[in-house]
């Protein structure tokens, strides 16, 4: 079975100093989230092969701390191929959709950094009725920052459309962590 984890970005101060969104850095209280994404993915089976992030620089800085808080845990990053898609800041449910059902086969594990409203829209339109109840139930109010949403996924990702995936946990960093 194949995985597939969409993550909302950790918290991102409220302005950048150019003003423009893309350029927002995270907050402290954000870096401390993506520290303890790192342990969150390896706990929930969902250490990626393969990450899509969103060219925002909240995005950006969230992958970088999770990546360094995977090598902390003794996890070999060495592997894990990243591409920076600036199409994913801005994109649309169906947009965030053709990138994953463009993925090689072979692929594995992969996880999206992204944003709301998008990617919790996403985790919703993909999860079958397999999907964890009140996993499910929590993603209709949407996805809280630095929440992981990990989808088992058991056809091509060419083939993923509406209730295609099984979403088996939503969870995110416990405070302090």
């Amino acid at each position: 079975m194949a995985r597939l984890s969409l993550l909302r970005h950790a918290q991102a101060e409220p302005h950048a100093p150019t003003g423009a969104d893309v350029d927002r850095a995270l907050s402290l209280h954000g870096r401390t989230q993506a520290k303890g994404l790192a342990a969150l993915l390896t706990a929930h089976g969902a250490v990626p092969g393969l990450v899509l992030c969103s060219s925002a620089n909240r995005a950006v800085e969230t992958w970088k701390l999770i990546e360094t808080g995977l090598g902390e845990q003794d996890v070999d990053t060495s592997g894990i191929e990243v591409r920076r898609v600036p199409e994913i800041y801005g994109a649309g449910a169906g947009e965030l959709l053709d990138l994953v059902r463009a993925l090689p086969a072979q692929t594995v594990s992969v996880l999206v950094v992204g944003h709301e409203p998008v990617i919790s829209h996403v985790a919703r339109i993909l999860a079958g009725p397999d999907s964890q109840e009140a996993a499910l139930a929590r993603l209709r109010t949407g996805m809280s920052t630095a929440m992981l949403a990990v989808l088992g996924v058991e056809r091509p990702w060419a083939e993923l459309g509406r209730g295609a995936a099984t979403l088996t946990d939503l969870a995110e960093p416990q405070p302090g962590t």
